[in-house]
């Protein structure tokens, strides 16, 4: 299984709040997610205003939600890129 799919499955598999509490977001709209059971994953597929009428926020804290989830899966996807080019190289030392 490559790098990319295992952290999408670890984040999937998010039941306990605890990537979306690395999320870079006030404590209080990390508490009111995970208290309404959503993980990064679910919330990756939802457009703000969704987001802010199921919690009852406003679009601009539904705006922050969305940015934050999708700075998180660009970290996730910028060390997938940066391991695999390292790795690449290594592999590559080492057979020339």
């Amino acid at each position: 299984m490559d790098l990319t799919r295992a952290m999408k499955r670890c984040i999937r598999n998010d039941s306990n709040g605890e990537v979306i509490d690395k999320l870079n977001l006030p404590d209080g709209l990390k508490e009111l997610l995970a208290g309404h059971g959503f993980n990064i994953n679910q919330l990756s597929c939802m457009k703000s205003g969704y987001i802010a009428d199921i919690l009852g926020i406003d679009q601009d804290a539904a705006r922050l939600i969305v940015s934050a989830v999708r700075k998180s899966a660009a970290a996730v996807d910028d060390f997938h890129d940066r391991s695999t080019t390292g790795i690449v190289d290594s592999l590559y030392r080492t057979i020339s």
